[in-house]
């Protein structure tokens, strides 16, 4: 019996967010020979650590054409079509999965080869301002399933998409993690020092800039803060460049890890999480905080409420922000078990079996 394709469109795959939960989600599936797995990133050196038990393809796929494809749209090729063509190399996927509305932009290109299109949806409101209405509207209407990342997403689509949803909410597995393990960089030179962590790429909707005023509050003989993550194209990543050159900004260190392991061992090091992003519809990396066992708080009230329940952690408000030292201080001295993270392995295999029942059905 052939084996079913499927092709994961996903982004750099750098193993944050959205993408950390796909990649286990994928190595855990490529244990199921049934299925042929093929993974496109948007860039060739784009970094991946799946545990593989099957033979799974890397490809890339960009939106850029090249010189031949330019010559070949100014005579009415579809371009679009030509490169996926040439991407499935004469073998038409029979499932497409589109990892985040970033890949929204493919959609009407994929339909017209005969597969299944499903697209996973992992942002809220704000995620939709860089998505153009066409391909909006193809999302809603040219897609045979969408798969939703928490409650918050699946409210926002529920009464307006009349095919099936999905609800697959985001919850990481740590099986692999094991927080007494080396460090593979020293972070632990300012010993005596309080680390501040925050974690995602650095953008106006991580709040970046609210982690800069809280860093101007805080003293920079006694702590250090730590962003894990990475600056994107944007302007925006431009200007944090160019603030964080300024002398009172010396506390704040950007730090981008090769793997996720290296993320979380030196996660672990540090004293208190503290979360300033504007919008999330989940806040995974809470959940990093969570099980590294430090205290957290919170500006962000969405996502973080599926998360921080039951008094773990505390979300607190802008207004709150001219207090932060205290606040931060006595986070720290009262650090409890109840910010221990509570998602145990079985949370992860409940959402695992939703995602692979995706494949079976179709």
């Amino acid at each position: 019996m052939r084996r079913k394709r499927i092709y994961f469109f996903v982004n750099d795959f750098g193993l944050t967010g959205s993408e950390t939960l796909l990649s286990q989600f994928i190595s855990d599936l490529s244990k199921d020979k049934r299925y042929q797995i093929f993974v496109v990133t948007t860039g060739k050196n784009s970094k991946s650590e799946l545990e593989l038990t099957n033979d799974i393809v890397f490809k890339s796929f960009n939106k850029d054409f090249s010189f031949v494809e330019k010559v070949l749209f100014k005579v009415g090729v579809n371009v679009f079509k030509y490169k996926l063509k040439k991407l499935f190399s004469g073998l038409s996927p029979d499932i497409a999965y589109l990892n985040t509305v970033n890949n929204a932009y493919l959609i009407p290109y994929i339909s017209q080869f005969n597969l299944v299109n499903i697209l996973h949806v992992h942002e809220l409101l704000m995620g939709l301002n860089s998505l153009d209405k066409k391909s909006f509207s193809n999302m809603i209407h040219l897609t045979d399933e969408l798969v939703t990342c928490s409650d918050l997403v699946t409210n926002l689509y529920e009464d307006i998409y009349t095919k099936k949803i999905t609800q697959i909410n985001s919850i990481p597995s740590f099986k692999n993690f094991d927080s007494n393990g080396p460090l593979e960089n020293d972070y632990e030179a300012d010993s005596q020092k309080y680390k501040i962590a925050c974690a995602g790429t650095i953008c106006y909707r991580k709040g970046f800039d609210r982690f800069l005023e809280i860093a101007e509050r805080l003293d920079s003989e006694k702590f250090t803060m730590y962003w894990f993550g990475k600056f994107d194209e944007s302007a925006y990543s431009e200007w944090v460049k160019l603030k964080l050159q300024l002398p009172k900004f010396q506390h704040v260190v950007i730090i981008s890890l090769p793997s996720q392991i290296a993320y979380l061992h030196a996660l672990s090091k540090c004293d208190l999480f503290l979360f300033t992003s504007r919008e999330e519809s989940m806040g995974m990396v809470l959940f990093d905080a969570m099980h590294a066992n430090l205290p957290i708080i919170s500006l962000e009230e969405n996502g973080s409420k599926l998360i921080l329940d039951k008094g773990k952690g505390q979300l607190i408000g802008t207004n709150d922000i001219v207090n932060i030292h205290n606040i931060v201080l006595d986070s720290i001295e009262s650090k409890s078990e109840k910010t221990k993270n509570s998602v145990t392995e079985n949370h992860y295999q409940v959402e695992f079996a939703k995602f692979a029942q995706l494949f079976e059905k179709y």
